[in-house]
């Protein structure tokens, strides 16, 4: 049998991926310790909401991105439905980044293993917090 070497990604993709693998330790350290959430979550987020706009248009890229730690997508998840239930103001970009999060079989299967998943409270949002969006 032959194996498959793994995907490279362009130099464009790896620049645009640079964010959001800068981020996810933070994401990681934040999931740990709740004072590091307490403290650092805005910053956190911030970082983590921009690295994966910044691959939304190559949402592909998160099936073969390199991790240093598989636990990253994990963690992704459970920082994003701890911020849902802390801060619902975040509510909205929130949504953006589920978006292309679950456009990757790999990262979406994060969601299935996440404890306590009822904390994403899709029913709280309204309507008129998405009018005149489209998804791009």
């Amino acid at each position: 049998t032959t194996t498959e070497a793994p995907p490279t990604l362009s130099p464009r993709v790896v620049e645009r991926a640079s964010r959001l693998l800068r981020a996810l330790p933070q994401v990681s350290d934040a999931v740990r310790s709740l004072r590091t959430f307490r403290d650092d979550g805005p910053k956190t987020w911030n970082d983590l909401r921009h690295g994966l706009h910044d691959l939304r248009r190559d949402a592909a890229a998160l099936e073969v991105l390199p991790l240093t730690a598989e636990h990253f997508i994990d963690d992704t998840w459970e920082f994003i439905l701890a911020l849902m239930k802390a801060s619902p103001k975040f509510s909205r970009q929130i949504m953006e980044a589920l978006y292309v999060l679950l456009l990757s079989p790999r990262w979406s299967g994060g969601i299935l293993r996440a404890k306590d998943r009822g904390r994403l409270t899709l029913w709280k949002l309204s309507s008129s917090s998405s009018e005149g969006e489209g998804v791009s």
